[in-house]
């Protein structure tokens, strides 16, 4: 990017709203590639929202508009929007429901994801404090903390719940 594009305004509150322009430009195998627009991003509501998987109360509903036009080699292949409504709840890394349009009004796309699954209940959880080492470890590791830790449960990249032999 030679001009980084806005994501989200930072801190995020009811009444945030922000504009941004951006472009970025690679070159692959002799073929240079580029995209430049304007985003508007705005904080649309606040409340609960329920998805197939589970109800999120004190959300706020961001809006974002994004027009860009995309190159090839100097060309301009076209003008393009999507608008954008994600659901953030404070404490989560990542929206826990986004719908997307795309395409001209007249021939719109649609889409929409969920969060299906979270592990980080930190609201319920205060000032935990816990060690790991050593760190990188290759064939085993220590975890100490203030508290009595019952049971640890390690995941991998894919979030998926590995087997971890434990020892008290």
């Amino acid at each position: 990017f030679s001009d980084t594009k806005l994501i989200l305004p930072l801190p995020l509150t009811s009444s945030s709203t922000a504009t941004d322009t951006y472009s970025a430009s690679a070159t692959f195998q002799g073929i240079t590639s580029g995209v430049n627009g304007d985003v508007s991003i705005s904080v649309e509501g606040y409340g609960t929202v329920t998805t197939p998987f589970a109800t999120f109360n004190n959300v706020l509903l961001v809006k974002t508009v994004d027009t860009y036009n995309t190159t090839a080699n100097g060309n301009i292949n076209g003008a393009n929007q999507v608008t954008s409504y994600a659901f953030y709840k404070a404490g989560m890394h990542q929206p826990v429901a986004t719908m997307f349009k795309s395409g001209p009004d007249n021939n719109p796309t649609y889409s929409s994801n969920f969060l299906s699954s979270y592990s980080l209940g930190l609201e319920d959880v205060n000032n935990v404090v816990f060690a790991i080492a050593p760190n990188p470890a290759f064939d085993g590791f220590k975890v100490q903390g203030d508290y009595t830790i019952e049971s640890v449960t390690m995941f991998d990249i894919n979030s998926k719940a590995v087997a971890v032999q434990f020892d008290t």
